[in-house]
């Protein structure tokens, strides 16, 4: 279903000293990262997620019961809260979110509001029939400051055109007993489905932060479960040959620090796995950069796209800094489209004619893939047989697991986050929220004393 090639990385050889060798002497603390995976706790709340399918049930019967007026939803959140449910929607009903009036059976739009510019707010609400649309308002915390915006918005919105029925326009995704988020519910009696208090947003795709907005897209969460139950089950191998998780994060890791190679690519060949890319970003960010004594460490991740990007960064990849290692997925099934045989008196297209594109899309990943083993550069290739709900959540839970058992060998938390903190406290303070006065001199200082400003008139 799922078919992983290793070989570019596990043969890579640099320098006189074989990644296959370090991996050897890694091996025991591979296993125990597998086993500390294994045994739960500490925020690894969310590696049981694909059991719960009880939870999945309660969401499908839910969504069963909404009426056929409500067409759209809108996804208010940020990081976590919206990265994962949005690959999840583009890969499951792409190209669904290009075509206005395309629709598949029993689908609803989606529509992600995951920044705070105000630009893309109004003219998505703008756009929207209030009384057709369901707003999720998705933050463990219940405080996060775009989300917190945008419900307010949509609030005031709602209940200028539906008054008392305003609330049952809401569902709220969050902590379970605290936070405002919680209160506010009770207090509007919205509907409020809980975030378990171990499982961190950026590993939320498979609590109902990503199954409710994928069930009332029509995908089925009982089907994303199983599949992410079926990679579960090869992540918590201890025999780290079989485990394509803990041959990923430990290579990784070693790419990282034994090789030098500090930037990691995640680089799908399918437009409709590009969302995985950007979720992958926050997830291997977030996680593995982290200070550890008087240092930092962490890789820096690479969103790119095939065969787009083989037109632009694919140029640094191949001849920058040998500091790169890239990971490929792949789509083995896609629709026939055939190229015509026209144009045959002109080399340059003579040769495509009688083809299928998705022959082309995947000659340009193995050409890709080929040229840059022949720069030195490590690459694994992850290839789906075809884009299947439960085949996406396997892969998704594959880096999740990947990113944890990496975090281990890192010796960091992947679970925190203490670096975006400070960003958030200083937004409170130049908002004016009560209790952090404190961080206000610091947070609007601005550029350099002395620094200078350059404006230009045009």
């Amino acid at each position: 279903m799922i078919d992983f090639q290793l070989d570019g990385m596990l043969g890579f050889t640099q320098g006189g000293r074989k990644l296959s060798e370090e991996l050897d002497v890694t091996r025991p603390r591979v296993a125990a990262a597998v086993e500390r995976l294994a045994r739960g706790g500490e925020m690894l709340g969310w590696a049981g997620l694909p059991l719960d399918e009880k939870t999945a049930v309660e969401i499908a019967v839910w969504v069963s019961s909404l009426p056929r007026s409500v067409t759209s939803a809108v996804v208010l959140g940020i990081g976590g809260s919206s990265l994962g449910p949005k690959a999840l929607y583009t890969a499951c009903h792409y190209p669904m979110p290009l075509l206005d009036g395309w629709r598949p059976d029993g689908a609803r739009r989606l529509y992600f509001l995951d920044n705070s510019d105000p630009e893309t707010v109004a003219a998505v609400l703008g756009h929207l029939d209030i009384a057709s649309t369901l707003f999720f308002v998705v933050t463990k915390s219940g405080a996060t400051a775009e989300t917190a915006s945008q419900l307010m918005i949509a609030w005031e919105r709602a209940r200028a055109a539906l008054g008392e029925r305003a609330a049952g326009s809401f569902v709220f995704v969050t902590d379970p007993e605290k936070g405002d988020l919680r209160a506010l519910a009770r207090e509007l009696k919205v509907r409020a489905f809980p975030l378990p208090p171990d499982v961190g947003g950026r590993f939320s795709v498979l609590s109902p932060v990503g199954l409710l907005p994928a069930a009332v897209a029509g995908i089925s969460p009982v089907a994303l479960l199983r599949g992410a139950a079926a990679m579960r089950a090869r992540c918590l191998d201890t025999a780290v040959e079989r485990n394509p998780a803990a041959l990923l994060g430990a290579g990784a890791y070693l790419l990282d620090t034994v090789f030098g190679r500090k930037v990691h690519v995640l680089m799908p060949y399918a437009d409709r796995l590009a969302d995985v890319g950007a979720w992958f970003v926050q997830l291997w960010a977030e996680s593995l950069g982290k200070r550890r004594g008087n240092a930092g460490v962490g890789p820096t991740p690479v969103d790119a796209r095939g065969a787009t990007d083989q037109h632009s960064v694919l140029q640094l990849f191949k001849e920058g800094p040998p500091d790169k290692f890239v990971m490929f997925v792949d789509v083995r099934a896609r629709r026939a489209l055939e190229i015509p045989a026209v144009f045959g008196a002109y080399d340059s297209f003579a040769y495509l004619g009688g083809h299928e594109v998705g022959e082309l899309i995947r000659s340009e990943r193995i050409g890709t893939q080929r040229s840059l083993a022949l720069a030195g550069t490590p690459t694994v290739t992850i290839e789906l047989e075809e884009v299947t709900p439960g085949r996406v959540a396997a892969l998704l839970y594959l880096l999740e697991a990947a990113t944890a058992i990496a975090g281990f060998l890192y010796g960091v938390n992947p679970f925190d986050q203490p670096g975006v903190e400070e960003s958030k406290r200083f937004t409170c303070a130049l908002m004016g929220r009560p209790g952090y006065e404190r961080y206000r001199e610091a947070a609007g200082a601005g550029a350099p004393a002395g620094g200078p400003t350059i404006r230009v008139d045009c």
